[in-house]
C-alpha cells in the first residue's frame, strides 16, 4: 500500500488538528499560544539568540521576532546584549516568564497523557522514530523535482 492510498497526509493532518485543538484548550485562558511556549520551553534556563530558536523550532526567523516582540511585551522574555559580540542579543526567560512556562507544561500534561493512555511504550518510540523519518523525508522534497524522481 502507499501513503496515498492509505491516505496518510490526511491523516497526519487530522491528528495534528486534533493535537493543537487539545494543546489550545489547555492554553486558552493562559494567553500564550502554544508557538509562544515553545519559545520560553527552548530559551528556558539558557540565553540564545532568536536564530538558535528559529532553527530548534524550524521556523522563520520572522516568526520569531513578531513572538519574542509579543513574550517580550508580556515581560516574559528579556534580550541583553552578548558580552563577546556586541552585534548579537541574547533571549532570557524572566520569573514571570518561567512562571506562564510551569502552568503551560502542567496543562500540557493532559495532552501528553491522552497520548500516553492510546500507545504502548514500545509504540511511542516506534511513533516517534516513524515521525522523525517522515520529517527528514518532507524536508528532503524539492519543488522543483518532477514527479517520481
Amino acid at each position: 500500500m502507499s501513503a496515498q492510498e492509505l491516505r496518510i497526509y490526511h491523516r497526519l493532518q487530522l491528528a495534528a488538528q486534533e493535537a493543537k485543538k487539545a494543546a489550545d484548550e489547555a492554553l486558552r485562558d493562559t494567553g500564550l499560544t502554544t508557538a509562544q511556549t515553545a519559545v520560553l520551553a527552548v530559551v528556558s534556563g539558557q540565553s540564545v539568540t532568536q536564530r538558535e530558536v528559529a532553527t530548534q523550532l524550524g521556523l522563520t526567523e520572522g516568526a520569531i521576532t513578531a513572538m519574542v516582540n509579543r513574550l517580550s511585551k508580556l515581560g516574559y522574555l528579556s534580550r541583553q546584549r552578548d558580552s563577546t559580540d556586541a552585534r548579537l542579543r541574547l533571549l532570557q526567560v524572566s520569573q514571570a516568564g518561567q512562571e506562564a512556562l510551569t502552568i503551560a507544561r502542567t496543562r500540557f500534561e493532559l495532552v501528553n497523557k491522552a497520548i500516553d493512555a492510546a500507545f504502548s511504550p514500545e509504540e511511542l518510540i516506534d511513533l516517534t522514530d516513524t515521525l522523525v523519518r517522515m520529517r527528514g523525508a518532507l524536508q528532503s522534497i524539492s519543488i522543483q523535482d518532477p514527479p517520481g524522481t
